[in-house]
């Protein structure tokens, strides 16, 4: 278990580098979505969040076990703001990876958070430098992970937008 706790290390760092950059490289559009999530002091938010996601990455990688505790709980943290943005109705989008994405938060950011929380925990079995096929492993679990993730929200996004018109439908009653 140590050689795919560490790989799952080194793929939760490789998540929160993207996240943390991604926020960096953006700071207004981090702040903006910030706000628009409820959360105060967006703006100190957009500078600090980054910032300890790019430490907990580094923790990850040279002390994998304090590292994946960070992890998880800034995962944590994560999920009580989107879940309580959801609870309120919020419909905007979360910043979690920058602007990439600014398609409104949904459950399955709550999914994500979970899938990574996974990662984490196994992270806290890390020892030593993973084999290379535990890393392959792990990798190819994020990556099918990822890629389901972004089915289920396009069929998400497909089924909430209204069904386009029928063409020479108008003026037809229901019978």
């Amino acid at each position: 278990m140590g050689d795919l706790g560490a790989a799952a290390a080194i793929a939760l760092a490789v998540i929160f580098i993207w996240a943390g950059a991604a926020k960096i490289a953006r700071p207004q559009s981090t702040a903006a979505s910030f706000s628009a999530l409820g959360l105060p002091y967006a703006a100190t938010l957009a500078l600090g969040v980054p910032i300890f996601e790019l430490a907990a990455a580094a923790l990850l990688i040279v002390v994998p076990v304090p590292g994946a505790t960070v992890a998880l709980l800034l995962l944590g943290a994560f999920s009580v703001v989107l879940a309580q943005a959801l609870r309120a109705g919020v419909a905007a989008g979360c910043a979690c990876f920058g602007s990439a994405r600014t398609d409104p938060i949904s459950p399955l950011d709550l999914v994500r958070n979970a899938m990574l929380g996974v990662l984490g925990v196994a992270a806290l079995a890390a020892s030593g430098w993973p084999d290379p096929w535990a890393a392959l492993a792990v990798f190819a679990l994020v990556l099918v992970g990822g890629a389901g993730l972004r089915v289920a929200r396009r069929r998400r996004g497909a089924s909430s937008r209204p069904s386009p018109a029928v063409p020479g439908g108008e003026g037809r009653g229901r019978s």
